[in-house]
């Protein structure tokens, strides 16, 4: 063979080489880059599943149905309410829905733990110092309060500010229908405020998931649940349950007939 084209072909070799070399390391690369991705996803996923207590297999189907309507419909719902939604049998619906009242049974725990220890913090810290300064509040918004001469009237309606005081106990006779009959006639800005008398903060849990009270209401403040510090010998004790209507705008209290609901 002619030396030069010898010569040439080992050339072309030599060339050649780094090309086949780069290509295959290329190829390598993204295969670990894909294997590396992949192994992520899982991973994520198996972290994501093990915070709500779910397989693997119930997160991805979960992400499957938020992929699709789930994106439009229910994208402010925890996985378990999704998943319990989109069950496929009855069974599978059972377990969901348990999950979630061993989820909301929890929640409404923790709310109110912490709203005894906010009324608590806040009694210490600023006594009986109003939540909420009207006076400041109309001069914001450039309102004319309400005559402070004005007096409440059964039916005619409640003042920003405003607040029924309930005093219960744990064993009194009609203390659970003396509440709800107060929920019925509760419009919006006025409080509920419930004082138990002679209750350990356990018993007044109970109570609240007895009575089935919405965690949101507590959160919002529309109802506060307290342990009576003081509050009923202030209200001269009488006998339970007893009921009050504190004015904002005229600073007067008011008996309120717990059949009814009316102020008196």
């Amino acid at each position: 063979m002619n030396k030069s084209i010898t010569v040439t072909i080992w050339m072309f070799v030599f060339l050649l080489l780094p090309f086949t070399s780069i290509a295959e390391t290329t190829e390598e690369r993204s295969a670990s880059v894909l294997s590396s991705v992949r192994e992520s996803t899982e991973e994520t996923a198996e972290v994501s599943a093990r915070r709500w207590g779910l397989t693997v297999n119930e997160w991805q189907r979960y992400e499957e149905i938020m992929k699709g309507e789930g994106r439009y419909n229910w994208k402010d719902k925890d996985p378990i309410m999704v998943l319990g939604l989109y069950a496929e049998t009855d069974a599978e619906r059972e377990r969901y829905a348990e999950r979630l009242a061993v989820q909301e049974h929890a929640l409404v725990d923790r709310l109110t733990k912490l709203n005894f220890a906010y009324l608590r913090a806040f009694q210490r810290l600023y006594g009986d110092e109003p939540l909420l300064d009207l006076d400041k509040f109309y001069a914001f918004y450039n309102m004319t309060p309400p005559s402070r001469n004005d007096q409440i009237k059964p039916g005619l309606g409640s003042t920003l500010g405003d607040r029924f005081v309930l005093f219960i106990s744990p064993d009194c006779n009609g203390c659970d229908a003396s509440y709800l009959n107060l929920r019925r006639v509760q419009e919006f800005g006025t409080a509920l405020d419930i004082y138990f008398v002679g209750a350990s903060d356990q018993d007044i849990m109970d109570w609240a998931k007895t009575m089935d009270i919405d965690p949101d209401l507590v959160k919002s403040r529309s109802v506060t649940l307290n342990d009576d510090t003081g509050m009923y010998a202030r209200y001269n004790r009488p006998p339970l349950p007893a009921a009050f209507y504190y004015s904002k705008s005229t600073e007067s209290v008011h008996p309120v007939n717990l059949d009814t609901g009316a102020v008196q």
